[in-house]
């Protein structure tokens, strides 16, 4: 087991990087073309992959593409012309499988991102991208030192990142994308995100990693909170699997959401790190005991949480940095969940075995 939580995420990058370099260029040259051309792009999954695509979902709506989540309160009835993505690792889950049906009976086309080529949902759809990943379900391609279906959700989730990117420089460029350039795209996110993870200071990342396990053992709780839509849902992936762990995990601001005492742990993303709402969230709970960490992009931000774990991200593609910072945030703290299944024993919980069902 590998306890340097920096050379655990980067592990992670290199073993993300293999996995995207086996996806068929092809099958994500299809998926490209399809959303490109469908009148509306619709996604579905449960649990932590609906994460992934509601991210996916963010950004393609920002590139100016009309898209939604099924099962949101905004989202209208599909029809021809539209394209529905669904996600399943194990490819067996019968939810998935049923909206995949219905949608086709409304003239969609429907997509499948999976690690198996045949299964339930592959059954209801025109085709399927294969994501040599792994998930606690079905064990799937390869091996991983991640545990559950880290390696597969990841993969999905910097493959669509890179559809995201390359289809908003397309459309501001007006050049014509090549499957190829498309996955030199992917597995370039892999070496970005290494090198932003490369300049953590790695005390401060092991703080926030102590804390944590420190207050699961006292049976203490932990709260995460952002005013940015994309880096809440993300944090919520973490929290899916602290929870799966017997961890009492909350997002802040959430219904069933209690209020934090003393000793709790409060995680706070902000990438500018100069929002008044961090600021103000992060003053209400230093009063009332909590111990805060700030996850942020700019060290020199006026928001000042007094435990923060800078990520040095140089501009890219995206015009601030943000989606870097989203995309090493998210490996950062799965780095952290394979190092809490070591100590609090995630493979081993009830809860997991019952997610593991799910996929």
């Amino acid at each position: 087991m590998i306890t340097d939580i920096k050379k655990f995420a980067c592990a992670i990058t290199d073993e993300l990087k293999e996995c995207l370099e086996q996806v068929k260029p092809e099958q994500a040259g299809k998926l490209y073309r399809d959303i490109k051309e469908a009148d509306r792009v619709f996604v579905w999954a449960p649990g932590r992959c609906q994460a992934m695509l509601r991210c996916f979902i963010a950004r393609l709506t920002k590139a100016g593409k009309t898209a939604y989540v099924v099962g949101d309160t905004i989202t209208p009835a599909i029809g021809e012309g539209d394209l529905l993505i669904l996600a399943s690792g194990a490819g067996h889950n019968i939810g998935v499988a049923s909206i995949g049906e219905r949608a086709r009976t409304f003239g969609a086309k429907v997509v499948l991102l999976t690690i198996v080529k045949e299964s339930l949902c592959q059954s209801v759809s025109d085709y399927v991208v294969i994501i040599p990943g792994r998930t606690a379900a079905c064990g799937g391609i390869g091996t991983s030192i991640q545990p559950g279906g880290g390696k597969y959700e990841q993969s999905m989730f910097l493959l669509l990142e890179a559809i995201a990117e390359c289809y908003s420089a397309e459309k501001k460029e007006q050049t014509e994308l090549t499957p190829g350039k498309l996955m030199e795209t992917a597995v370039r996110l892999t070496a970005d995100i290494r090198n932003v993870i490369g300049t953590l200071e790695e005390a401060r990342a092991e703080a926030v990693f102590l804390a944590v396990s420190l207050a699961a053992k006292r049976g203490k709780r932990v709260f995460v909170w952002s005013f940015a839509p994309r880096q809440i849902t993300l944090m919520r992936c973490y929290l899916m699997r602290l929870m799966h762990m017997g961890v009492k995990a909350f997002v802040w601001g959430d219904t069933v959401c209690p209020e934090p005492e003393e000793s709790d742990i409060f995680l706070v993303s902000d990438a500018s790190g100069r929002d008044e709402a961090t600021k103000t969230v992060i003053r209400q709970m230093r009063e009332k005991g909590a111990d805060v960490f700030l996850l942020t992009k700019d060290q020199n931000g006026r928001v000042e949480a007094g435990k923060e774990l800078h990520f040095k991200v140089n501009e890219r593609n995206d015009s601030d940095g943000t989606q870097l910072f989203e995309q090493s945030m998210l490996i950062l703290l799965d780095a952290m969940i394979a190092k809490h299944s070591d100590v609090l024993g995630y493979e081993k919980s009830a809860a997991f075995k019952r997610h593991a069902n799910l996929e």
